[in-house]
């Protein structure tokens, strides 16, 4: 009788610590990828920025996106792809996280992958879980 008790009590143990360890890892790698995006995000294209490329011609409504968007989007502010992307790896990389950055011309997506081993689930043999978080940013010209 004990010895089932005993197993029942270490069963919801073990699902509430590495529960809220997986729900912690998901909120640090949404946390990570959405900061990581935002790093990407100041990336933008200067020569755009300095001839006035996707600023839009100052009309409202202008391509169904509101006033003032362009090529460029609402906010008229084109990417450098390769070097937003790079500033959000970067940042990836400098916290040691797994994840993939991909940019448009307005916007960056990146996607965290953290895996997190269970603790006392493992006695049950299950090695843990894997929390993947995907946030985007949009380059703005003021916020």
């Amino acid at each position: 009788m004990f010895v089932v008790l005993f197993a029942g009590v270490l069963v919801l143990a073990g699902l509430l610590v590495d529960a809220s360890r997986v729900l912690a890892a998901n909120a640090d790698a949404s946390d990570l990828a959405a900061k990581a995006a935002r790093a990407g995000a100041q990336e933008i294209d200067l020569a755009s920025l300095r001839t006035g490329a996707g600023a839009g011609n100052g009309t409202v409504g202008s391509a169904d996106r509101g006033p003032g968007a362009g090529a460029g989007g609402v906010s008229g502010v084109v990417l450098d792809r390769a070097a937003a992307e790079a500033a959000a790896r970067d940042y990836l990389d400098r916290h040691g996280i797994d994840g993939t950055a991909a940019a448009t011309s307005t916007t960056i997506t990146v996607t965290v992958s953290l895996h997190i081993p269970y603790t006392l689930l493992a006695l049950s043999g299950t090695a843990g879980e894997t929390v993947v978080q995907t946030r985007s940013a949009v380059a703005t010209r003021s916020p």
